[in-house]
């Protein structure tokens, strides 16, 4: 069920609703989480919702860099009355 809900198209409005104050996306994870795809193509189908505040250089070592960290700020989201998350969201914990 939760697999279904981060295939759908509206996650970028399931961001708002909820709402998601700040995002942090690391743009060269080791591994790259399902959902990794799912909250990049988010920030750009609702670019104007989104303030970027921060990049951040990462290095795995001496001489060695990774991609960068991204942090998002939805604008306007102070105040918002959240949405109900769905239970199996919620049970899941892990997005």
């Amino acid at each position: 069920m939760v697999r279904h809900y981060l295939e759908n198209p509206l996650i970028a409005g399931f961001l708002r609703d909820v709402p998601v104050g700040l995002l942090v996306l690391d743009s060269d994870p080791p591994r790259v989480p399902v959902h990794q795809s799912l909250l990049w193509e988010a920030i750009r189908v609702d670019g104007r919702q989104w303030e970027l505040v921060g990049r951040f250089p990462q290095k795995r070592g001496q001489g060695s860099r990774r991609g960068d960290i991204f942090l998002y700020r939805l604008k306007d989201h102070e105040g918002v009355k959240p949405a109900r998350v769905p239970s199996q969201l919620a049970a899941a914990g892990d997005f």
